[in-house]
């Protein structure tokens, strides 16, 4: 997760803006992605885990893919 301005990003239950929010993950945070990409509200839409094990939806914008 980067690029936040410290807001975290939003995990919805749905690939939508208006999908209620199940998670906040914070900038830095590395996330697993499980299944995507999805378009939808003008965002591109990735299912991903948080390291607390929270599960959503969250938009392409703030995240960044680790390389090693």
């Amino acid at each position: 997760v980067q690029g936040t301005g410290g807001g975290g990003l939003n995990l919805r239950a749905e690939p939508s803006t208006a999908a209620d929010r199940v998670s906040n993950v914070k900038d830095g945070a590395e996330l697993l992605v499980l299944d995507g990409p999805q378009e939808a509200d003008g965002y591109t839409w990735w299912q991903v885990r948080a390291p607390d094990g929270a599960e959503g939806w969250g938009a392409t914008n703030w995240l960044v893919l680790k390389t090693e």
